[in-house]
């Protein structure tokens, strides 16, 4: 059975002020009013702010499901690759005399961090690896100078080497 000052207590919570209560619970000067009438509503209306965050909650987890958030993004550094051909050469003397000649070139162009090579009878592939972020143009005149030095140590009957740039921008 609710006692008076239960009752007192729950009418100073809802805003009914009795004299009994009033005397109890002096007017206070009112500082925060639209927090004050925030928190009465809220204690007078429950179920409203129950339905307000579920509302809220499924909302966020409606827009949560739609969110696109990589973890681990995929980044694609810029290369620059060289490929040669000399139809029915052996693997091992183009990478002698083809392979190592281009690597040893390319490998001290600017913004290079990674040298690879790939060769097979009759083919030589290097594909050289850039910093994220460099300008492939840039590096890709560079590589194409020092390609064209590297082209005196090549054999003659070599068929010119092509070079292209791979830029993910």
């Amino acid at each position: 059975m609710p006692t008076a000052s239960n009752l007192d207590y729950a009418a100073l919570l809802v805003g009914r002020h009795s004299p009994r209560t009033a005397a109890r619970f002096p007017a206070q000067p009112n500082r925060n009013w639209g927090t004050d009438v925030n928190i009465s509503w809220s204690v007078r209306h429950p179920v409203g702010v129950v339905m307000l965050t579920l509302a809220a909650m499924v909302l966020g987890a409606f827009a949560l499901g739609r969110l696109n958030i990589d973890l681990l993004p995929r980044i694609i550094y810029p290369d620059i690759q060289v490929r040669t051909l000399d139809p029915g050469v052996p693997a091992e003397i183009m990478e002698d005399e083809v392979t190592r000649q281009l690597e040893e070139q390319l490998a001290i162009t600017e913004g290079a961090i990674a040298v690879q090579s790939r060769t097979q009878e009759g083919r030589s592939a290097v594909d050289l690896s850039l910093a994220y972020g460099t300008d492939v143009d840039q590096a890709l005149r560079d590589a194409s100078a020092r390609l064209d030095r590297a082209k005196r140590f090549l054999p003659e009957d070599l068929e010119p080497p092509v070079i292209y740039k791979l830029d993910p921008f």
